[in-house]
C-alpha cells in the first residue's frame, strides 16, 4: 500500500513543481528539489496539493480556497530540500545534526557587545 494518495503522474507533476521551486544550480553542483525524490514524502505531507495536480482547480484557484496551502508546500520543499544528505555535502556541510559534536565557529569582534556590557543587569537577582 502507498503511503501517498498521489498517482505516479501526480507525484511527477509535483517532481516539476518543486523543480520550478528550486531549481539545479546552473553549475550543476545543487540539484532541483524535484530531482530528488522528495515528491513522494511531500505528497504525503500535503494531500490537499492533489487537486490541482489531478488537473482539477489550478494552484491559483485552490491557493485562494486554501490560502496556507502554498506557503506550506514552500516551507515544506526548502525543509526537505536542505535537510536532504546530497544537498549538505554539495554546500559543504557534514550529514550530521549539529549536536552532540558541534560545529566551528569563527572568532568574531566582541568589542561590539561593549555596549550591552556597559548597560548591566536588566534582571534581578531571586
Amino acid at each position: 500500500m502507498s503511503d501517498t494518495p498521489y498517482t505516479e503522474q501526480e507525484q511527477c507533476a509535483l517532481a516539476a513543481l518543486l523543480d520550478t521551486l528550486i531549481p539545479a544550480s546552473e553549475d550543476g553542483r545543487l540539484p532541483g528539489a524535484g530531482s530528488l525524490g522528495l515528491a513522494k514524502p511531500l505528497a504525503a505531507k500535503l494531500p490537499d496539493l492533489q487537486p490541482a495536480l489531478a488537473g482539477g482547480p489550478g494552484l491559483e484557484e485552490l491557493s485562494q480556497e486554501h490560502p496556507e496551502l502554498l506557503p506550506g508546500l514552500v516551507f515544506q520543499t526548502y525543509v526537505h530540500y536542505y535537510q536532504h544528505p546530497q544537498v549538505q555535502e554539495a554546500l559543504g556541510l557534514e550529514g550530521r545534526p549539529p549536536h552532540p559534536l558541534g560545529y566551528t565557529l569563527e572568532d568574531g569582534d566582541l568589542g561590539r557587545l561593549q555596549a550591552v556590557r556597559q548597560r548591566g543587569r536588566l534582571y534581578r537577582e531571586v
